[in-house]
C-alpha cells in the first residue's frame, strides 16, 4: 500500500478516538463544579421572627408608640422562591396582614443582581387586599457603596410603587442605609435613614432607623419617628 494510503488509513483509525477523548474532556465535570452546581439547585429554608418598636418624635396620626411583630418564612430552590409573612396591625378592623411572595433572583452581572416578584396581600377581617408585581435591581457601585432600584405596581388599578435606596458597608457587621419611596396605591410618601448592626453573624441584624413620611389618606401630616427592628433567624444559614 502507498504511504499516501497507509497515513489516511492510520488516521482514520485514530480519529474516532481522539474525538472520544477529547468529548470526554468537555463533559467531564469536576468535583468542586459538580459540588457548586448541587448547591446551587439544593432546597433551602429560612424562618424567623423581627419585632419592631416605634416610637414617633412629633404630633401626627396614629399611636404615638406602638410594637409590631412580625414572623416570616421562606423556601427557595435554585432562583425560584416563596416567602410568607404576617405581619401584627395597630388597625381598629384588622389585627394582622399576610403577604405571600413569589419571587425569581440572581445575578445578571458580577456587579448587577435583580429579583423580580409578585406579593399579594390580605387581612384576617378584610380578606383580599391587592396584589404587587415587582422587579428589583441592585447594583454594586464598589465594594463599600451599593445602589437599589424597586420599580411595583398594581395590575388591577394601575398604580405604581418605587423606592430609590443607597447604600455603605463599613464592615462585616456594621451597614447604613438612605432611601425614598413612593406608593401610589396607599397614597403614601416616605424617606429613611437607618443603621445596621449585625448581633450574631447574620442570624441578629439589629437595624435603628430615623424615619419621615406623608400618609396623604391620613391628613397628610408629616410624621418623624424612630424605629427599632430585630430580626432573629431560626432556622436557615
Amino acid at each position: 500500500m502507498p504511504q499516501f494510503h497507509k497515513t489516511i488509513s492510520i488516521i482514520c483509525l485514530l480519529a474516532p478516538g481522539v474525538v472520544l477523548a477529547q468529548t470526554v474532556d468537555q463533559t467531564t465535570t469536576t468535583a468542586p463544579e459538580m459540588e457548586r452546581n448541587t448547591s446551587a439547585s439544593d432546597w433551602s429554608v429560612e424562618v424567623g421572627v423581627t419585632p419592631k418598636f416605634f416610637y414617633r418624635l412629633n404630633d401626627g396620626p396614629g399611636a404615638a408608640e406602638r410594637a409590631e411583630i412580625e414572623a416570616f418564612a421562606e423556601v427557595a430552590y435554585g432562583p425560584a422562591y416563596f416567602h410568607a409573612l404576617v405581619l401584627s396591625l395597630d388597625d381598629p378592623r384588622d389585627d394582622a396582614q399576610f403577604e405571600l411572595t413569589l419571587g425569581h433572583r440572581g445575578d445578571l452581572t458580577e456587579k448587577l443582581a435583580y429579583d423580580a416578584y409578585y406579593t399579594r396581600f390580605l387581612r384576617d377581617e378584610t380578606g383580599d387586599v391587592r396584589g404587587e408585581l415587582h422587579g428589583k435591581f441592585d447594583y454594586s457601585v464598589s465594594e463599600e457603596w451599593r445602589a437599589t432600584v424597586d420599580l411595583g405596581g398594581e395590575p388591577e388599578r394601575g398604580d405604581w410603587v418605587y423606592k430609590l435606596e443607597g447604600g455603605y458597608t463599613f464592615n462585616d457587621r456594621v451597614d447604613a442605609y438612605a432611601f425614598v419611596e413612593r406608593d401610589d396605591i396607599l397614597d403614601y410618601t416616605g424617606y429613611e435613614v437607618g443603621v445596621n448592626y449585625d448581633l450574631d453573624e447574620g442570624n441578629a441584624p439589629l437595624d435603628t432607623s430615623l424615619l419621615s413620611y406623608v400618609n396623604h389618606t391620613e391628613g397628610g401630616d408629616t410624621v418623624f419617628a424612630v424605629q427599632i427592628t430585630l430580626s432573629r433567624f431560626l432556622l436557615g444559614d
